[in-house]
């Protein structure tokens, strides 16, 4: 009698560890199709050029865990040679875009 106590003990046990891990999977898909409707939806501004981009189509460069949304390869060129000068734009309080006249902007057809 109770050899059986322990096996339903353990059986229990075991369920609730193998159903609490298939929640931890399922909260993390969740989290994950979330994040990606975040991004599907969101619309980012281009540190070079200021154009607003989709997201979902715009070229991309990962830099220090972050990701960065360009309008076209020619902005992200010049964003990955000189990414310092491109951030600290981005941040300075009240220019949230940067000016499309930038240096070698003309002609970029925005």
């Amino acid at each position: 009698m109770t050899r059986t106590i322990v096996l339903v003990i353990a059986v229990l046990a075991l369920a609730a560890l193998l159903i609490g891990c298939g929640q931890k999977e399922e909260q993390a898909q969740m989290e994950e199709t979330a994040r990606e409707v975040q991004v599907a939806s969101a619309k980012v501004v281009d540190p070079v050029c200021g154009m607003e981009v989709d997201a979902r189509v715009a070229v991309t460069a990962e830099l220090e865990d972050e990701t960065y949304y360009f309008c076209s390869a020619h902005c992200k060129e010049q964003f990955m040679e000189d990414p310092e000068k491109h951030m600290a734009r981005m941040h300075m309080e009240g220019d949230e875009k940067p000016h499309m006249e930038e240096e070698g902007h003309e002609g970029h057809g925005h």
